[in-house]
């Protein structure tokens, strides 16, 4: 559902703006959530709690969130202001001691670490990590990079990508998963060289559309594979965990990206004086970003997972921990 969604809400934006103005799609989106949210919470039935007695782990919640949050804006706001601003140094060292703390925190003082250590043990599971980040990263910079993107220009995304979901899915327990992910980043390249040697003026069709036909092959099939690959490498405790990291470094990394690419355009850009130049260098950036996580895929080393449900004993193994 994330290429369909993406592509409804860019066509749902569009039609928002050209009646309404920029202003009310933002309205119209906090109604829309309210109300599917509101549905979900009233009519969806809960879960059964895996561990029912565990507790929050707040002050992780605010060392880890908090270091990301100001290291991320620090990075998008420099474009913008400039790291000649003394706020800029003085977030970006605070976002640091922040992510520090985070770590201290989380192996000296929780009790119930709200992300545990242990799960970096699991044979390449932080390999498979970095390689996330880096790619999401550069998928971004694409994203943000496209020359005068419309709704309907996204269908390619939309269309192949929904096909590569499913695709992706049924490729896990086939081919190993350096395999999989190898090829979401190989794409990643590809669209990032595409957009880093586009002429200004060059028609969609030429360039654009071959390389938003490719991205459909990033995205989905690295997400989707990375997903069930992260969560059946770690213990069943730990799958939420796992999950969530996938999809937290999914939208840091994209937005993280972004503040680097800036960055780079603002300094390469000759003060506004060539803008292509400019976009054509953080796009370089996304290909350096995209070719790193294409050979971090080299030093992943899961087998397939042929796996069909829970492993005997997973459920009696979590129970006796809580006891």
């Amino acid at each position: 559902m994330a290429p369909v969604g993406a592509a409804g809400g860019s066509l749902v934006a569009a039609v928002v703006v050209q009646l309404a103005g920029w202003r009310w799609l933002f309205f119209m989106l906090g109604v829309l959530g309210s109300v599917v949210y509101g549905i979900t919470i009233a009519f969806v039935p809960a879960d059964e709690p895996l561990d029912p007695r565990g507790s929050i782990d707040y002050g992780g919640a605010y060392f880890g969130v908090g270091g990301l949050i100001l290291f991320n804006f620090a990075w998008n706001q420099a474009p913008l202001a400039g790291w000649s601003e003394p706020y800029e140094i003085v977030l970006l060292v605070v976002s640091v001691l922040h992510l520090l703390a985070f770590c201290y925190w989380e192996l000296k003082v929780a009790k119930e670490p709200i992300l545990p250590f242990n799960i970096w043990n699991s044979p390449s599971f932080g390999t498979l990590m970095l390689t996330i980040f880096f790619s999401f990263m550069s998928l971004g910079i694409y994203f943000w990079g496209q020359p005068d993107p419309k709704g309907l220009q996204y269908l390619p995304l939309t269309i192949v990508g929904a096909i590569n979901s499913f695709f992706a899915a049924w490729l896990v327990p086939r081919v190993p998963a350096q395999a999989i992910i190898g090829a979401g980043c190989l794409a990643m390249v590809t669209i990032n060289v595409l957009l880093a040697t586009i002429p200004a003026d060059l028609t969609y069709w030429a360039m654009a559309f071959p390389a938003m036909f490719v991205s459909a092959f990033t995205i989905d099939l690295i997400t989707t594979s990375a997903q069930i690959i992260a969560t059946n490498t770690v213990p069943r405790k730990h799958q939420g965990v796992a999950g969530s990291l996938v999809g937290t470094l999914l939208s840091y990394g994209m937005s993280t990206g972004l503040g680097f690419a800036g960055t780079v355009e603002v300094y390469t850009s000759e003060g506004g004086a060539d803008l292509l130049k400019g976009y054509h260098s953080a796009a370089y950036l996304a290909v350096g970003m995209s070719g790193f996580a294409l050979v971090l895929c080299f030093f992943i080393r899961i087998p397939r997972d042929t796996r069909e449900g829970w492993a005997p004993g997973d459920e009696m193994a979590v129970k006796r921990e809580q006891v």
